[in-house]
């Protein structure tokens, strides 16, 4: 009678866990999913606006430069726009020189002087940035830190 009764118990122990414990395994893997999609272009907005990619536009009349500090090489320029009466792009003027600067992650690109008969230091440019295949589009104003919009 002894040994009925034991099984009994766990019999009905294995049922509480069966019918306890496993559905809230089940429940607590539903709410906290292990994969999720990562919004890239809120990781690349945040990481341009004061994270760890550094863009500064260097706005002198004598040599415009764009200066980039980025992480890791994930983040590629792509183009460069600059704001007249409409963006014109004017990737194919800039040149990288990687000789200024001697670290392997931090770019300089050298502007023109103007755009046709027009100063290009006094105007706000546009950067096309692609990281994380994902692209986004950086606002920098003459000597600020650039924007991700």
């Amino acid at each position: 009678m002894r040994a009925l009764s034991d099984f009994l118990a766990f019999i009905i122990i294995l049922l509480i866990i069966v019918g306890a414990v496993i559905p809230l395994f089940l429940y607590l893997n539903s709410i906290y999913p292990q994969s999720s999609n990562i919004d890239y272009s809120k990781l690349i907005s945040n990481e341009v606006n004061g994270g760890t990619v550094l863009i500064y536009y260097n706005a002198s009349p004598t040599k415009p430069e764009i200066e980039i500090l980025k992480p890791n090489s994930n983040y590629t320029l792509i183009s460069v726009f600059i704001q007249t009466s409409v963006y014109v792009n004017i990737s194919k003027n800039i040149y990288g020189n990687s000789k200024a600067l001697p670290l392997p992650l931090i770019y300089n690109f050298t502007m023109p002087n103007t755009i046709g008969k027009m100063p290009i230091y006094e105007m706000p440019i546009l950067l096309e940035i692609r990281a994380f295949n994902t692209t986004n589009f950086i606002y920098m104003l003459p000597n600020e830190t650039g924007i991700a919009s």
